[in-house]
This record gives structure tokens, sequence and C-alpha cells, in this order.
């Protein structure tokens, strides 16, 4: 929350023309804090922009970096 709310007033002082966000809920909630400042914009909930599924889904940090596997997330897709 505190992240979502560093964003929305880092955001607060430019021209948006609309707020994007995927169905997740921590995604809502940082968009929600973002329209607090421009709320005469829509904000457009997508599932396009929802998060990617990749062979390491469920896995922790510590065990990905460990296999040393790189960034190259896209090659799995």
């Amino acid at each position: 929350m505190r992240q979502a709310q560093l964003l929305a007033n880092r955001l607060k002082d430019l021209e948006l023309t609309a707020i994007y966000s995927s169905p997740l809920l921590r995604a809502k909630q940082t968009a929600e804090a973002i329209s607090a400042y421009h709320s005469n914009i829509p904000t457009i909930i997508s599932e396009l922009i929802n998060e990617i599924k990749t062979p390491y889904d469920g896995y922790p940090i510590k065990e990905i970096e460990d296999k040393k596997v790189g960034c190259f997330l896209w090659n799995f897709i």
C-alpha cells in the first residue's frame, strides 16, 4: 500500500489520459491510489496485462537466483 501511495504521489502532477490495471487486487489498489489524484480519467481493467505464466511460477526468488537462469523469461512463452 505504501508503494502504491508513493507512486500515486509521484504521478499526481502528470497529465494522464487513462489508468490501466490488471485484474489482480494489488494492481487495482494501485490504480485506485493513482485515480484519487486523477478522478476525471477512466481506469481500465484488462486481462491483457495480467501476469504471464513462466516455468518459475511458484518458486521462491532465492531458488531461481541459485539456478543462475538469467532473466530471459520470454524464451519460455
